[in-house]
Order: C-alpha cells, then structure tokens, then sequence
C-alpha cells in the first residue's frame, strides 16, 4: 500500500510549509496531547476524552504514529497509524492494529481522510463511514472534527483540539 507514496531520500519538511499545506507524517513526529468532546447524533454531548500520541520513523521513512484517547466513561482505545504523504497532497494510513485502511488529502491548512469502522449505531454496530478534517492552528497546535456515519446519516460526531508536548 505505501511503496509508491514514500521517497525516503527526499529531506525532511516542516509540518507546515511556506504555502500553508499541513503534513500530518510530519506533525505528528513530536508528541502531542489534547482534549476532546464526542456527541450523539443530535450533537448532545455524550462525553469527553483526552488523547495523547506520539509518532517514530519506520524502516521506510514513513511515520507510525502511536495514538491513546481515553474516555471519561474510563474506555480507551488505542491506534497505531503508519502515515504517509505523497508530493500530490495524497495521504495514506494503515491502523497497524485492526488493518483499517485511511485515505486522504492535504487541505490548505490542514488534511481530511476517510476509513470505515464498525461503530455503534441506533441499530447496533455496523460498518460506518469515518471523516476526519485535522486543521493546523499554530505551529504546535491543531484540531479536528470527526463524524460517523451510516447510511448517509451522522451518528456521532467529535472534536479535540491538541498541541506539541515537550
């Protein structure tokens, strides 16, 4: 899946170029933690949740990012994404863990990517579509906001906002 995205002799680049792109195989490299909300389909606020990460180079130059959110209901969910950015604005992901497969793209500021997940739903867990929009709000910090859906319908949605941690 990732042998024609990466260029492991290409420099290092900043996560946020001079022309704005964000680049998550980047950004994430640093550790980082946040804070977060997710909510049922309504928009309620069901809960909240803290997430921490922080991201090693692979044999291939690629980034494994390891990513812990932990719930206020004391759930906690554990990725580990291996990520890589093409010079198109493409990104690709893999969950190492569950084998879920990501795509995505660089926006302007920040980077959406899309993956399906078994979530739960009004009628029980199903397979679901998963979209992510990360934005890059300062050098050292970013947000997102995620939606579930299923069947075209939003099921649950979440927003973190996160920063770099020494």
């Amino acid at each position: 899946m990732f042998d024609t995205l990466a260029d492991t002799n290409a420099p290092a680049r900043p996560a946020l170029e001079a022309d704005g792109e964000f680049l998550p195989d980047t950004f994430f490299v640093s550790p980082w933690k946040g804070t977060g909300v997710h909510c049922d389909a309504f928009g309620m606020v069901q809960g909240r949740y803290e997430s921490h990460g922080k991201g090693r180079r692979d044999a291939d130059g690629s980034l494994v990012l390891e990513q812990t959110l932990t719930f206020d209901s004391g759930a906690v969910v554990e990725f580990e994404w291996k990520i890589v950015s093409s010079a198109r604005g493409k990104v690709k992901a893999r969950d190492l863990r569950s084998g879920t497969d990501a795509i995505g793209e660089t926006t302007r500021n920040g980077f959406l990517w899309r993956y399906k997940t078994r979530a739960g739903t009004p009628l029980g867990r199903r397979l679901c579509s998963v979209s992510i929009l990360y934005v890059q709000t300062g050098p050292h910090q970013a947000s997102n906001s995620s939606t579930i859906n299923f069947m075209g319908v939003t099921v649950a949605s979440a927003t973190a906002h996160f920063h770099h941690v020494n």
